[in-house]
């Protein structure tokens, strides 16, 4: 038996509208809680350890299907990364048709304006302008988001900090603080 079958009907509409936003307010009113307590609600929800339990497995239910994870997004940030524009351009370096052009750059390029242009002499000049679309953008909120974390922070902690340091510490700020006070009047 899931976690997600141990909870009630109401519980288990939280946790599948949860992992649509990961807004729990939002999730709670959409699932049947009043939308006055909602806010209440939410937060009270997901310190449940069942709760907790069931979103762990539908999210990693979700990764699965949609085979997305860490190593799936750094891929394609390093496929962007590398790619050359020589990969688009043939020998005169002249745009190839986009049909030829290698997956990274079709997902990379939103959009290619051509410009024709004919001068006095009846010359023609025909200009190319590609745009990059914002995929970087979207890719990190790929990364971001919950159980993915390829771009999650890190932050080390070294030594220790008593409660006796920090409360001298506070003194000596509220003394210092007081002492530019009086020295002001």
């Amino acid at each position: 038996m899931s976690a997600l079958d141990k909870l009630n009907p109401r519980q288990q509409m939280f946790c599948r509208e949860y992992i649509k936003h990961f807004n729990a307010t939002k999730a709670a009113a959409d699932a049947g809680y009043s939308k006055k307590t909602a806010n209440q609600q939410g937060p009270r929800l997901l310190v449940n350890v069942g709760i907790q339990k069931a979103l762990a497995e539908l999210i990693q239910a979700r990764n699965e299907r949609l085979e997305t994870d860490a190593d799936w997004v750094l891929a394609r940030l390093r496929e962007e990364a590398d790619a050359d524009v020589s990969e688009i351009l043939d020998d005169n370096g002249q745009l190839l048709d986009p049909e030829e052009w290698p997956l990274p750059w079709k997902r990379m390029i939103s959009s290619i304006k051509v410009t024709t242009r004919t001068d006095e002499d009846g010359n023609v000049t025909v200009t190319r302008e590609i745009k990059k679309n914002e995929n970087p953008r979207r890719l990190e909120l790929i990364g971001k988001h919950v159980d993915v974390k390829a771009f999650q922070d890190r932050i080390a902690v070294e030594g220790e900090i008593s409660l006796a340091d920090r409360m001298k510490a506070a003194d000596k700020r509220i003394a210092d603080k007081k002492k530019n006070n009086d020295s002001g009047n």
